[in-house]
């Protein structure tokens, strides 16, 4: 693939983000006064606590915007709620080249921010990110919301130390006696340790309670059966010996994948990862030399493309996805000859090419154009000046789960 096609390829991605619209989903806002409103509200699967929210009262309505700060809380059903509270903040410094000196949390004064609930039951887990915060909170039947006090620390003499404040809080204040000790004292301040950790309190407990994080996050993984079609040419060229060039017009050859798809969870679920094993051939005996002679192939290769995928939501069953990756292969049983003479395909297991892909995707079914760099074919040699295999593929798919 050329630069301009590259190119043209990346001003797709960004004209199909443009286009493509994060869709309005049913839920409500609650103001200060404690008025409820249903309403369908624009889902951006927010990275830092919002500010504001885009709503609209039914389908064929108007946009409004409502500022967070007008609101105590909002949800979107099935998928996320955040609640207001008026909270102290540890606002020490998290760069470790300007750590503070002291173990303790340095508060800031109580303040009304927006908190991501991610489980809420018998005990609460809440979160807050800004650009420079990303910390948890928690609040039980016994208890206000606090903050999970976590914190790195420098010494006099510029060691790095780390408060494990948060570990003692959830053995006063979140435990239970299924729960060991040691599990507590090994849990680190992630996300996902800490949503497992309030998840095994509450069925502890016995208690029902909402989980917003397994909610969201469903399907991680996909299995994609994937068959097409190639659309392959060869060309060899040769620097010293002209009657060695030779040339292989494009030819249709069937190919055969599949793809496992590892949905990340992040930006409502519009990022993938992918890799995916393909078997490919092509084998031709219509290639002709410089001199007139004839060529002949008898290629196989067992390929890995390893990619990211982004999509861009229509509605809930039709998507557009955009791929770039690296492909990986290894030839087989491979054989290329030219006026008697066979030439060594290299059979090793190397970086091949890079891929772009657009497609399609409707509920199980997907559709791609798929671009590749040019491949070479043969081994090194300071004799050789290309030996390129050039293909573009049309892939459809099938989601197997």
């Amino acid at each position: 693939m050329t630069k301009t096609n590259a190119l043209f390829a990346f001003l797709i991605l960004f004209a199909i983000n443009s286009y493509a619209q994060i869709k309005f989903e049913k839920g409500s806002f609650i103001f200060n006064n404690g008025l409820k409103t249903d309403c369908l509200i624009k889902n951006v699967d927010w990275e830092y606590a919002p500010s504001k929210l885009v709503y609209k009262l039914t389908e064929d309505s108007d946009e409004k915007t409502i500022e967070t700060t007008n609101i105590k809380e909002f949800q979107i059903d099935q998928f996320s709620k955040y609640i207001k509270a008026r909270v102290k903040i540890d606002t020490s410094k998290t760069d470790l080249t300007n750590l503070s000196k002291k173990r303790s949390p340095e508060w800031s004064e109580e303040r009304e921010i927006m908190l991501e609930v991610l489980i809420e039951g018998k005990a609460s887990l809440y979160k807050y990110t800004s650009n420079a915060l990303n910390v948890f909170f928690y609040k039980t039947e016994n208890t206000e919301i606090n903050q999970l006090i976590f914190k790195k620390y420098s010494t006099d003499n510029l060691n790095i130390r780390t408060n494990y404040r948060y570990r003692q809080q959830l053995t006063s204040d979140v435990y239970c006696e299924d729960i060991s000790l040691t599990k507590i004292n090994n849990l680190n301040y992630y996300k996902n340790e800490l949503t497992k950790y309030f998840r095994s309190f509450n069925e502890c407990h016995g208690q029902n309670f909402k989980d917003y994080e397994r909610s969201k996050n469903r399907n991680f993984v996909n299995l994609n059966i994937r068959p097409g079609i190639d659309y392959t040419s060869v060309e060899i060229r040769h620097d010293r010996r002209s009657r060695l060039n030779s040339k292989f017009d494009s030819e249709i050859k069937w190919r055969l994948g599949a793809e496992f798809e590892f949905i990340l969870p992040m930006k409502k679920n519009k990022w993938s990862i992918t890799i995916e094993p393909t078997y490919t051939s092509f084998n031709s005996e219509k290639g002709t030399t410089s001199n007139g002679e004839q060529a002949i192939i008898d290629y196989s290769s067992l390929e890995f493309v390893f990619g990211l995928r982004h999509y861009a939501f229509f509605n809930d069953n039709s998507k557009l996805f955009f791929n770039a990756g690296a492909l990986m292969g290894m030839n087989l049983s491979s054989e290329l000859n030219q006026s008697g003479i066979t030439l060594p395909i290299d059979k090793r297991f190397n970086y091949s090419s890079i891929t772009f892909g657009l497609g399609y995707k409707y509920k199980r079914w997907s559709s791609e154009l798929r671009f590749y760099t040019p491949k070479a074919l043969i081994k090194y040699d300071y004799d050789w000046r290309d030996s390129l295999l050039k293909k573009t593929s049309f892939i459809l798919g099938y989601q197997i789960f």
